[in-house]
């Protein structure tokens, strides 16, 4: 078992984590600081906001049954179909660690968690990828627009 990694994040700290696992494609999953329900798709096909150059979407979403007049919202996180198996954990963690920071944990404006989420990214994928994997990755993600 990895022991989980601290990082700095503008003088706090934090933890990378166990890693990520996913018993079906799709689900409802816990993570982080994140209070809401997350819905998830690892198996994502095309369409207008994802595809194989933008392998992850994060994004609040409405509930479908709402069972009181106080409308119910989950975050939804989408990766796409092509992204390789070993691959998909990275994806959704960098989505579910973009969320964190960016709606709940810091309020920063969405680039700058975006960048602080590509590189706690990198730093999940060497923790739990061999190393010949992580160039692997390394090399996958010279594939994709801004990731």
């Amino acid at each position: 078992m990895v022991e989980k990694l601290v990082y700095n994040v503008e003088g706090g700290g934090d933890e990378i984590g166990p890693r990520l696992v996913f018993e079906e494609p799709i689900g409802w999953y816990q993570y982080g600081k994140i209070p809401l329900k997350i819905r998830y798709n690892i198996e994502t096909p095309t369409s207008d906001k994802i595809n194989e150059r933008n392998p992850g979407l994060n994004q609040l979403t409405p509930d479908l049954k709402i069972s009181s007049k106080q409308p119910s919202i989950s975050l939804s996180v989408w990766v796409h179909e092509s992204v390789p198996a070993n691959f998909k954990d990275i994806v959704m963690f960098h989505e579910l660690k973009e969320a964190e920071l960016l709606i709940y944990e810091y309020g920063w404006e969405s680039k700058k968690s975006h960048e602080e989420a590509k590189r706690l990214t990198q730093i999940y994928a060497k923790t739990y990828l061999t190393e010949d994997k992580f160039a692997e990755f390394i090399e996958w993600q010279k594939t994709l627009n801004n990731y």
